[in-house]
């Protein structure tokens, strides 16, 4: 009997113990709670906290925290890109929710990025076409349809010109008359791309392709994106062949190989095949998406990228087509002055000899 009771007390001795360890922790945590709303600034702020179990709201009096337990996936979404977190308010309207976006990323839907200095047509126009003033909209509108059509009007005139000047049979013989006839046509395409994209950006922002299959802007979003960042980059390929093998005639007078138009006609199509291959990947990313936070529920396409590793593969492409050609200018036209000025110091040495 006195063992029993010895047992009885000395359990709940142990019971008591680990209750009072229990509750200690339980309070310490119910305090740090407590402790974020006493820290703030001024009694008028609103804290909102959460965890992984509670999401919690501090009191007036910023001394009391109120906590409840929450499903915190009821408020998830998938609207955002780039990893971006959806914040899903009234899940039965399409255009009720708020996407934080991570670092160089922003957008109604995360769907723009500023990192590397990357950016689109989109990027630079739709803010303004998308305002809600009524003659900033407009000048948006000016600034995007008549520049585009003035360049295309403009360099259809020198391209015609430049294609009708070398479109002659003893032109065509050399390789730099053959670089500047398809590079005449290539310069007219990339302005011909180049106003469809900044016309079908205006049509499908604020006009009447905002409303239409979304298949169709699809299409001409990644298509026409995709053949004027090609056809540019060949434009400029193409004129760093032409200074090429003019550094090549200079230094080399008497050498017909690299001059040879079978040889140019084999280099563009080498070039044209390696470019289109190598922002085929764009095909892919590029993406029509509409925008549901706008009243008009406007298509922007954008660059959508499946991992980190595709957007730092384009930004190379981007940097490695743009630089690399006017690199090869800038060496092959100091190049040409430095063989000329030689070339004349020489024959002035010979002369006064």
């Amino acid at each position: 009997m006195i063992s029993s009771l010895t047992y009885f007390i000395l359990t709940s001795e142990n019971l008591l113990y680990c209750s009072f360890i229990f509750c200690f922790i339980l309070s310490f945590l119910v305090y740090q709670y407590h402790n974020i709303c006493r820290n703030s600034s001024s009694l008028s702020d609103r804290l909102c906290f959460f965890d992984h179990q509670y999401l919690c709201f501090c009191e007036i009096d910023n001394y009391r925290a109120e906590c409840f337990g929450y499903d915190h996936e009821l408020d998830q979404c998938n609207w955002c890109f780039s990893n971006g977190k959806c914040i899903q308010g009234d899940s039965q309207k399409d255009n009720d929710f708020v996407c934080i976006c991570p670092k160089c990323y922003y957008g109604p839907r995360c769907q723009y990025s500023s990192a590397h200095f990357s950016s689109t047509l989109e990027q630079l126009f739709t803010h303004g076409l998308l305002s809600t003033t009524a003659s900033l909209k407009q000048l948006a509108f000016y600034f995007t349809v008549i520049p585009a059509c003035v360049f295309f009007i403009i360099g259809a005139f020198n391209n015609l010109f430049t294609f009708v000047t070398f479109y002659r049979s003893k032109l065509l013989r050399t390789g730099v008359g053959n670089y500047l006839l398809i590079g005449s046509v290539v310069n007219q395409l990339t302005l011909f791309f180049l106003a469809v994209r900044l016309i079908h950006i205006v049509l499908s922002t604020i006009g009447p392709m905002a409303t239409v299959n979304i298949t169709i802007n699809q299409i001409l979003c990644k298509t026409v994106a995709f053949a004027l960042t090609s056809s540019g980059q060949l434009s400029y390929w193409l004129m760093s062949t032409v200074a090429i093998e003019r550094l090549y005639v200079t230094w080399y007078v008497k050498g017909t190989w690299l001059n040879k138009p079978y040889v140019a006609r084999w280099i563009m199509f080498t070039l044209t095949i390696i470019i289109l291959l190598i922002n085929a990947p764009q095909l892919a990313f590029y993406n029509s998406v509409v925008d549901t936070k706008t009243a008009a529920k406007s298509a922007i396409c954008v660059l959508i990228y499946s991992h980190p590793f595709w957007m730092h593969l384009n930004q190379v492409n981007n940097y490695v087509n743009a630089l690399l050609p006017l690199l090869i200018n800038i060496i092959c036209t100091s190049g040409i002055m430095f063989l000329i000025a030689r070339q004349k110091l020489l024959a002035n040495q010979n002369f006064s000899e």
